[in-house]
């Protein structure tokens, strides 16, 4: 009967443990996203340039440009299964989730011959403000990034 009440005991503890942990998580997915979302615009844009001129810088320095124009737009998942296929997002990105697509225009994409008005663009997480998709504008090549891209790594 003994050995009986601890491990009940025991299970409930473990039960509370991990709804606590699950709680926590999701707080910090919510807080990550509100917190950017709680910036004003133009700084909310900034660092979401910054993380996109430092992948670029990164994964595909060939084509980083410092004289960009850069646009941020915001939108949200309508047909998560579609987004998955398209881009293989984590299973955790959720039909209602924000994700922001930052493009960076490049004034002189014609002298360089690019095949689009921009050196790229990049597709972030509103929630963990991970990107997940980049474009490349000169080469019109996209890679995912979720498994990492091995293409993108060469």
């Amino acid at each position: 009967m003994k050995i009986c009440l601890h491990f009940t005991l025991f299970l409930m503890i473990k039960q509370i443990s991990i709804t606590l942990i699950l709680s926590l998580l999701m707080c910090v997915q919510a807080f990550s996203q509100d917190k950017l979302a709680s910036l004003p615009e133009q700084q909310r844009d900034s660092v979401l340039v910054e993380i996109a001129q430092n992948l670029l810088k990164e994964k595909a320095p060939k084509w980083y440009r410092e004289n960009v124009n850069p646009e941020v737009t915001e939108g949200t998942y309508t047909d998560i299964e579609k987004s998955r296929r398209m881009h293989n997002l984590p299973e955790d990105v959720k039909t209602g989730d924000i994700f922001y697509r930052v493009t960076l225009h490049y004034p002189d994409y014609r002298k360089e011959k690019f095949e689009f008005a921009y050196t790229a663009y990049v597709i972030i997480l509103g929630k963990t403000l991970q990107p997940y998709f980049i474009h490349l504008g000169a080469v019109n090549i996209g890679y995912n990034l979720f498994p990492k891209d091995p293409e993108l790594n060469k």
